[in-house]
C-alpha cells in the first residue's frame, strides 16, 4: 500500500472525563466478535485488504455490498510488474435475526494492468444500483506522490450488470480521494484538486452514464503526510432523497454545503471547528430523511452536528461527545480520528469512534495502540451512552490499529460497522466487521 495514511501523533497531559450522558433506561447492545477476539475472526476479505472508510452500503433488496483495497490481489503482492493494485466489490446476504453476513465472491473493478487504492462505495438505497470510486496511478513499487493521480468510477446497474470505468479527471490531474455518495439515480462525487486546492463535486443524474461538475469550495490544507501530494481537503459527501452534504478541511475548520435539490444547487458554506482534522483527522456524514449527520475530531474532542436538509439549519450544533483526552474502561486516550456516523430513523444515531492511546498515534512506533468504540444516541445526539469497546488493540491479536469505520443500521435491531484492523509498520492488515444487537 502507499504510504499516504491519514493520522499522526499528538500527545497529552491531562486525562478528562467522558463527555457523554445516558438516559436512565439506554437499550443494551450486544456487540459480536469479542473486541480482543483472535487475527482472523471477524475478518471478511482475508488478509491485506484494507480501505479509508464510506465503503458500505445497504440495496433495496437487503443486500449490503462493500468495496476494498488489496495489496495482495490473487494471493500475490502488488508491483509494477503485475498483479496490480486491486479494487474489488463484494456483496452479502444479512440474516435479520443474527446480522451475520454470507459474503459471495468479490468483483475486481478497476483495469487489472493498472493500480487502484482508495475505493469508496455508494447503493442508490432506493433502487438496487452500486456506485464506487477510486484513486489510480502509475507506480507501485515507486510512487512518486508528484505524478498524476486519476479519480476514477464504476457503476452496477441492476438488469444490466457492470459498467465500463469512466475517468473522472484528466490524465495528467491530481487528486487526493475521490468518494462517492447515491440516491437512486442520483451519484454525487467529491475529491480535492491536488494542485489548486479545489473541492470538486460531481454529479450525475443517470447512474454515472453523463456527469457535470461544480466547485464546492477551496482548501488550504496542504496534504499531511507529505506536502509534495499538494492541496488535501479531504471531502466527504453523502445524500438520501433529495437531501446531500459536502463537507471538507480548510483553515482548521470543518467546510459544510448542503443541498435539498440533489446537488443541483448548494446552500452558502458554513465552517465549524477550531483545530477540525488534527490528527491527521477528516469529517464523515450520513443522511436519513432530513436528517444530515457530521463527524469530526479536534484536538479537545471528538464532535457530531446535525442539520435538517430542508432547511439547511442546524438542529444540533457542534457537540463534543468525547472529550480529549480521556479515560474509558481504564484506557487513557489523547487523540481519534476517522470518525463515522450512521443515523436511523428520526433520532437514533451511532458514532464508531477510532481512539488512540496516550503513548502517541505514530504507526510507525512499536507501543503504539488504537481502539475501536461504539456510542449510541436516541434522541438527535444530544446526549450519548457511554462507549462500548468493539476492537481492542493488542499485537496477539495483530489489531494493533483500529481505524476508517464504516459503519450501518441495518435494522433498527441491527448494527454494521466495517473497520481495518492492522499491526504497527503493516506487516498484517485486514477488513473486519462488528455486528451489534439489541
Amino acid at each position: 500500500m502507499a504510504s499516504r495514511m491519514r493520522w499522526t501523533t499528538r500527545l497529552g497531559v491531562v486525562a478528562l472525563a467522558v463527555g457523554v450522558a445516558a438516559p436512565a433506561a439506554w437499550a443494551a447492545t450486544s456487540w459480536t466478535p469479542a473486541p480482543n477476539a483472535g487475527t482472523t475472526v471477524g475478518q471478511v476479505f482475508g488478509a491485506a485488504t484494507w480501505s479509508y472508510g464510506g465503503n458500505f452500503g445497504k440495496d433495496k433488496a437487503g443486500n449490503v455490498w462493500a468495496a476494498y483495497t488489496t495489496d495482495k490481489p490473487g494471493g500475490t503482492w502488488a508491483s509494477d510488474a503485475g498483479p496490480y493494485q486491486g479494487i474489488y466489490v463484494a456483496k452479502a446476504s444479512v440474516n435479520g435475526t443474527t446480522g451475520a453476513t454470507n459474503w459471495g465472491k468479490a468483483k475486481r473493478v478497476n483495469g487489472k494492468s493498472i493500480h487502484g487504492e482508495a475505493g469508496s462505495l455508494a447503493t442508490g438505497e432506493t433502487n438496487n444500483n452500486v456506485y464506487t470510486t477510486w484513486l489510480t496511478w502509475k507506480s507501485y513499487d515507486n510512487y512518486d506522490v508528484t505524478k498524476p493521480r486519476r479519480a476514477q468510477f464504476r457503476a452496477f446497474i441492476k438488469g444490466s450488470g457492470w459498467q465500463k470505468v469512466k475517468n473522472l479527471t484528466g490524465k495528467s490531474g491530481r487528486v487526493d480521494y475521490p468518494v462517492v455518495s447515491g440516491a437512486g439515480n442520483k451519484v454525487l462525487v467529491a475529491y480535492t484538486n491536488a494542485n489548486n486546492g479545489q473541492v470538486i463535486v460531481r454529479q450525475s443524474t443517470d447512474a454515472g452514464a453523463t456527469w457535470n461538475s461544480t466547485t464546492a469550495g477551496t482548501t488550504n490544507r496542504i496534504d499531511p503526510d507529505d506536502p509534495a501530494a499538494g492541496f488535501a481537503g479531504w471531502p466527504t459527501i453523502c445524500s438520501g432523497g433529495n437531501n446531500a452534504v459536502v463537507s471538507w478541511i480548510s483553515n482548521n475548520k470543518v467546510n459544510i454545503r448542503t443541498s435539498n435539490d440533489g446537488g443541483n444547487t448548494w446552500r452558502s458554506t458554513v465552517a465549524v471547528g477550531s483545530s477540525a482534522g488534527a490528527d491527521r483527522g477528516w469529517s464523515q456524514c450520513d443522511v436519513e430523511g432530513d436528517r444530515i449527520g457530521l463527524t469530526w475530531n479536534e484536538n479537545d474532542g471528538v464532535y457530531y452536528a446535525e442539520y435538517s436538509g430542508g432547511s439547511g439549519n442546524a438542529t444540533l450544533v457542534a457537540k463534543k461527545v468525547i472529550s480529549l483526552p480521556s479515560t474509558i474502561g481504564g484506557t487513557t486516550y489523547d487523540a481519534s480520528y476517522s470518525i463515522a456516523p450512521a443515523l436511523n430513523g428520526a433520532s437514533t444515531v451511532g458514532l464508531a469512534v477510532p481512539m488512540c492511546e496516550l503513548d502517541g498515534c505514530d504507526y510507525n512506533v512499536k507501543s503504539t495502540r488504537i481502539g475501536l468504540y461504539w456510542t449510541e444516541s436516541t434522541n438527535g445526539g444530544v446526549t450519548f451512552d457511554a462507549p462500548t469497546l468493539l476492537a481492542k488493540p493488542t499485537a496477539k491479536n495483530k489489531k494493533n490499529l483500529n481505524d476508517s469505520p464504516a459503519p450501518m443500521y441495518y435494522d433498527n435491531d441491527t448494527r454494521l460497522v466495517l473497520y481495518n484492523g492492522w499491526t504497527t509498520n503493516y506487516t498484517n492488515y485486514r477488513l473486519y466487521l462488528a455486528v451489534g444487537n439489541g
